[in-house]
């Protein structure tokens, strides 16, 4: 398996006078009470990232959190020979580089974007700052990053133990979540991901194309029955959509408990 590649272009800057979306529209950011974004806004800088963009390598010091709008980024585990697969998936539910706000200075994993995203980017130290400042901050923090431990740790028991369809499936319901059931991503990229020959994914592809599931073009993947492709796909789907939901309403209840607990933080 080829190595993935850095696309070499800078983040774009939007206007925040042609914003086209709401900054709630980040799952993570709209749990918290209306003081939340008091907190946080300021220092906030929107961004667009393309397909391949390479948010932070392995090792390297982590500057900004980015908490996604919309699109998908993936976190890659990879090994001395340069192979990589991806250990876990980061939508408009959570943030890239969530573990500066406790502390940690440098990144796991590889972040890439698979599905072109609009962000909230925060510089790292203004978030650790915040969740030093904040039991809430803390609380949202400390909550996500067990969400997406969690998820390293499902796929990992994922990849050993089901099929490739199953795993297959299960990838495409979490890309349907974040960018819609038009896909460009392509069955090289897909086999890199899951850690498979692209072979492999082409033969899946058929089988579930010929049964109507999803159609697959150049360079697309459409999803045509999202009902048909939760049953191709193995529980892990629901188990991890059941624990993102459970920590983002831990999160709202907690912050409607202490409606205040943001006061004063930009003083």
């Amino acid at each position: 398996m080829r190595r993935m590649t850095r696309v070499p272009v800078d983040p774009i800057r939007i206007p925040r006078h042609h914003d086209p979306e709401p900054l709630g529209s980040n799952r993570l950011l709209a749990a918290l009470p209306a003081g939340g974004f008091s907190a946080i806004a300021p220092c906030i800088d929107e961004v667009e990232l393309e397909s391949g963009f390479v948010i932070h390598e392995a090792g390297a010091a982590i500057e900004h959190v980015h908490f996604i709008h919309s699109g998908m980024v993936s976190l890659l585990g990879a090994t001395a020979e340069g192979q990589s697969a991806e250990v876990a998936t980061i939508g408009r539910e959570g943030a890239v580089g969530a573990m500066a706000g406790l502390g940690s200075h440098r990144a796991g994993g590889r972040a890439v974007v698979q599905l072109p995203v609009r962000a909230a980017r925060v510089p790292a130290p203004r978030l650790a700052d915040l969740v030093r400042r904040s039991e809430l901050a803390h609380h949202m923090v400390v909550g996500y990053c067990d969400v997406l431990m969690a998820q390293v740790q499902q796929t990992a028991a994922c990849n050993a133990l089901h099929d490739v369809q199953a795993r297959f499936s299960r990838w495409l319901l979490h890309a349907e979540d974040r960018g819609g059931s038009r896909l460009r991503v392509t069955q090289e990229q897909i086999s890199q991901l899951l850690g498979v020959q692209r072979t492999t994914i082409t033969m899946v592809c058929r089988v579930m194309q010929s049964d109507e599931i999803i159609h697959i073009g150049r360079g697309v993947v459409d999803i045509r029955d999202s009902w048909a492709l939760q049953k191709r796909a193995c529980s892990c789907y629901h188990v991890m959509r059941t624990a993102t939901e459970r920590m983002l309403e831990d999160v709202r209840r907690y912050g409607a408990a202490a409606p205040a607990a943001w006061d004063g933080l930009m003083t």
